[in-house]
């Protein structure tokens, strides 16, 4: 699976959870999910309060493997949120949404500092396989 079919499927993921939907304050709208849940990087200083909770999944690098036809890839989860509570909510939710995967291994997690007042940002980095 390449990298954006992957993007794609773990946005589906979330969409399929109404815990998640929920935290997000989405009804049913694909226009606040995508508000929401974006696959693309998105600059920290366009955030306001009011776009939290937020989340940004991005491929920022992929490493070769032995196997030329698969590459391990390196999926950035950006978590945004007004508390770190709820950085953890939305983290432990996807978290265990991607568990069912064997390919996703965490590799480096932590709080990030966000630079703005009011913001929490919370980074996970994934190594899934994709295809080269």
């Amino acid at each position: 699976m390449d990298s954006f079919s992957l993007q794609d499927d773990i946005f589906e993921l979330c969409r399929s959870s109404t815990e998640l939907l929920s935290i997000f304050g989405i009804t049913d709208n694909d226009d606040q999910l995508n508000e929401r849940i974006r696959r693309e990087e998105c600059p920290v200083e366009l955030l306001t309060t009011d776009s939290l909770p937020f989340l940004s999944l991005v491929f920022i690098n992929a490493h070769p493997t032995r196997n030329y036809l698969v590459n391990t890839g390196v999926l950035e989860m950006n978590i945004y949120s007004s508390t770190r509570y709820d950085a953890m909510q939305i983290y432990r939710i996807v978290k265990g949404l991607l568990q069912s995967r064997e390919d996703f291994a965490i590799h480096a997690e932590g709080q990030v500092p966000s630079g703005i007042v009011g913001i929490y940002q919370y980074r996970v980095r994934f190594s899934p396989l994709v295809s080269a």
